[in-house]
């Protein structure tokens, strides 16, 4: 009966409120999904888990209930789809796709934003498993490599929609980016070109940083693609190398978060990236202390729109000393 509510949920709720794409890609999620969970157990568990997981945001009273119901559902998800991606072909290969995406939203929605955000790196106030930090970006950058060996397989069958509104991405169109957040990534461009570090990390850095601002060209020019579509498509895109420095903390990765925290920040309401920019942002200046504030300052402004002195008044209860 439990799990039936969670269905029932997310067939006249949950499916229609958790995305904002917008058209036939919002479709795909309340029937292509609905679809294959039926027809693959690891699926209907992460819809369930998801399900779950929202409730426990409009329940506050039964929270507690549904996390465990979600936390349940999510680890058997995982379990069985780490068995059929071991096994892909053409009878599982878009429910694997489809699950590998669903990650990402997951993680975002699971963060506890009184909490230093895990998302991208071991926080220093960080408390838990550190095993399972970044777990969520090894199986998002999944998809990318289901993707890249059934390409055309799953961009020719249901799954088209999601696909379709990158194909008029004219490479005769130039990119262009708001004026302010153009001087703002052409400063760090300059402070990482003339920087002391190895040219090796130099280079990861400046693509990291030009992919990550070819996003802001797609939400700002590329109105046919959806800004949650663009804003995901990053983590499709940046190197393991420089999944390797936010491991390690280093200062000049961790700037570029804070700029892709100005990226979420702009996205329309979704329940679950409420508080999420400003939770990604106040890690990363937690980590990085005042030393890098000129190069920060652009997202705080973006994000906060407070001045330094009233950030530090208004550190989340997780940050005071």
């Amino acid at each position: 009966m439990s799990d039936m509510k969670l269905l029932h949920f997310w067939l006249t709720e949950g499916a229609t409120n958790f995305t904002n794409f917008g058209g036939g890609l919002n479709n795909i999620f309340s029937d292509a999904l609905i679809k294959h969970s039926f027809e693959h157990e690891f699926l209907m568990h992460e819809l369930l888990s998801f399900s779950a997981l929202h409730l426990s945001r409009l329940k506050p009273q039964d929270a507690q209930d549904y996390l465990y119901i979600s936390d349940a559902h999510h680890s058997k998800g995982l379990t069985l789809f780490q068995l059929a991606v071991s096994r892909l072909d053409d009878s599982n290969r878009e429910p694997c796709y489809l699950f590998s995406s669903l990650i990402f939203i997951h993680a975002w929605a699971a963060q506890d934003v009184d909490k230093p955000s895990n998302l991208f790196f071991i926080p220093s106030q960080h408390s838990g498993d550190s095993e399972e930090v970044l777990k969520w970006v090894q199986l998002h950058r999944g998809s990318k490599a289901i993707l890249t060996s059934n390409f055309s397989q799953i961009r020719n069958g249901g799954l088209r929609p999601m696909f379709e509104q990158w194909e008029d991405l004219g490479r005769e169109k130039e990119d262009q980016l708001e004026e302010e957040d153009e001087r703002s990534f052409d400063s760090f461009h300059e402070a990482l070109t003339s920087s002391l570090i190895p040219e090796t990390q130099k280079a990861v850095l400046i693509e990291a940083l030009n992919q990550l601002r070819r996003i802001f060209c797609f939400m700002s020019s590329h109105h046919y693609i959806s800004k949650l579509s663009a804003v995901m498509s990053w983590f499709m895109t940046i190197s393991d190398e420089y999944l390797l420095m936010l491991e390690n903390k280093m200062p000049e990765a961790l700037v570029i978060v804070a700029f892709y925290a100005v990226a979420i920040k702009r996205l329309p309401y979704m329940w679950w990236l409420e508080g999420k920019s400003e939770n990604v942002l106040q890690t990363v200046l937690d980590e990085l202390g005042g030393s890098w504030e000129s190069h920060t300052r652009w997202a705080v402004e973006q994000i906060r729109g407070y001045t330094d002195a009233v950030i530090r008044e208004e550190l989340p209860r997780w940050s005071r000393k």
